[in-house]
């Protein structure tokens, strides 16, 4: 696949506003920073989702700690977080999906 054309990788949400993974709170870098704080925009929006290959199966394992107000979206090749709407143009023209739709579901891509 062509690194420089943005494709879906996988189904995620966003985690609530403040929650952290215990695994989040223990990655530090060696000057004690956290290990987020190392990573620029947008790559740093990796941190803020749940991830996994269908929507169900985050809700099922993050279940109250997601927002699932905003119905999930996807993950991109580039670390973003991005819509159902988004994605599914993103996908489009990544060569994921066959034909043009409103709105990627993650049954679409796999």
């Amino acid at each position: 696949m062509n690194n420089k054309v943005e494709y879906i990788l996988c189904a995620a949400y966003k985690f609530k506003e403040g929650y952290r993974t215990p695994k989040m709170e223990e990655i530090k870098a060696k000057d004690g920073t956290m290990i987020e704080e190392i990573y620029r925009e947008p790559h740093r929006e990796v941190f803020r989702m749940a991830l996994g290959w269908r929507h169900a199966d985050i809700i099922y394992k993050y279940g109250d700690c997601i927002d699932q107000d905003d119905l999930g979206g996807f993950m991109t090749s580039k670390g973003r977080y991005v819509d159902r709407k988004e994605a599914a143009e993103i996908a489009y023209n990544a060569g994921q999906t066959e034909e043009k739709k409103s709105f990627l579901y993650s049954e679409d891509i796999y």
